[in-house]
């Protein structure tokens, strides 16, 4: 592994790192609002490396650059009659700071978005036809057509789209026609003879076609809107993937033992994320932020399903708290997240094996 690839890896580490952190920081800042007592904040886990104190909370940077933590008081001991012990807020305040912390990393996605929209613009698709792809041995081939040509015209048609250019080279019957592409600026005239292709009943000239992608600058209202559209668009498709897997799964277990489980080829553990990200610390930065906020909008959502150890399964408990009354005792609660964070401990170990042998492989 060269050193280029290792401070790849270390960089998309810490940008990871700073999602949790951002995480955490979502708890800490609406805790202080609400008047939580909170008398730690730190960054990364281990042995405190330095830190400083401010108001009540001592801020800390520890060892290793892996995740962080908000603590708060009550929220894991029994603070006694402390008014401001997390155990003694009212559960809407404590539903509020549980959730937060996933808010803020959908927040920071938005404004990740906004960003790097600001910067790189956008890219939309324009109505032209653009060669993408010459079959080889093809009239297009024997022609002089090649990829990256735009297609201006065919046998005096114009042509604007991708389906407007189907409709013309089919309508050629096989004669030699006029094609005009735009190539490096420039018009250039060529001669061609489609072949019919029985398999699709039309006439071809071995090309794949595509429509042209331009870049946009975008104004910055423009920039806001998209930024929640796209962040939208990422936490739709997440909703989705759950969708499928949960009902491939629930159909394998009660309707067809012999469905596939769809899906699970897709999730990664932390070792396939680095290693996606690596690549785009080393290749493009705009990939790499928008790679940023699909992790960290997915972090967002996922935190809060209702899964023992995760936010959603505390968010679920406070819930149930709000609707009867009734508060579950903090041992069986506590027994039900350590069990979750086993198994999800499990789950880690195991996608973490596969994905390093994929990268190995």
């Amino acid at each position: 592994m060269t050193f280029g690839s290792v401070l790849s890896v270390i960089v998309s580490i810490l940008i990871i790192n700073v999602f949790i952190v951002v995480h955490e920081f979502g708890h800490y800042i609406t805790g202080k609002k609400l008047g939580f007592e909170i008398p730690e904040f730190s960054i990364g886990m281990g042995p405190k490396l330095f830190g400083w104190h401010r108001g009540e909370t001592d801020f800390n940077i520890r060892a290793f650059p892996i995740g962080g933590f908000c603590r708060f008081v009550g929220e894991d001991e029994d603070a006694g009659d402390n008014p401001r012990a997390m155990h003694n807020r009212p559960v809407w305040a404590r539903m509020i700071v549980t959730a937060a912390g996933s808010l803020m990393n959908i927040l920071f996605a938005i404004v990740l978005a906004i960003a790097t929209l600001g910067i790189f613009g956008d890219l939309a698709v324009m109505d032209h036809a653009y060669i993408y792809q010459v079959v080889e041995n093809s009239p297009a081939q024997r022609a002089g057509i090649e990829a990256g040509d735009r297609i201006l015209s065919f046998e005096g048609m114009e042509v604007t789209t991708v389906e407007s250019a189907v409709e013309a080279i089919g309508s050629a019957s096989g004669n030699t026609a006029k094609i005009v592409v735009e190539r490096d600026g420039e018009e250039v005239t060529l001669e061609v003879t489609p072949e019919y292709k029985e398999e699709d009943g039309s006439y071809k000239i071995g090309v794949t076609l595509t429509q042209g992608m331009e870049r946009v600058r975008l104004p910055f209202f423009k920039c806001i809107t998209e930024a929640f559209r796209q962040v939208w668009a990422v936490i739709a498709s997440v909703f989705e993937f759950l969708g499928s897997l949960f009902g491939s799964l629930f159909r394998k277990l009660f309707v067809d033992h012999g469905t596939a489980i769809e899906g699970t080829e897709d999730v990664m553990s932390i070792v396939g994320v680095v290693g996606i990200m690596s690549v785009a610390v080393r290749e493009n930065l705009e990939l790499l932020l928008w790679l940023a906020i699909t992790i960290s909008a997915n972090l967002g959502v996922m935190n809060m399903l209702p899964i023992p150890a995760l936010d959603g399964s505390r968010f679920m408990f406070l819930l149930f708290e709000m609707i009867t009354k009734r508060r579950v005792k903090p041992e069986r609660e506590g027994i039900i997240h350590l069990i979750g964070m086993a198994l999800l401990l499990v789950l880690f170990v195991i996608l973490g094996w596969r994905d390093i042998t994929r990268l190995i492989g």
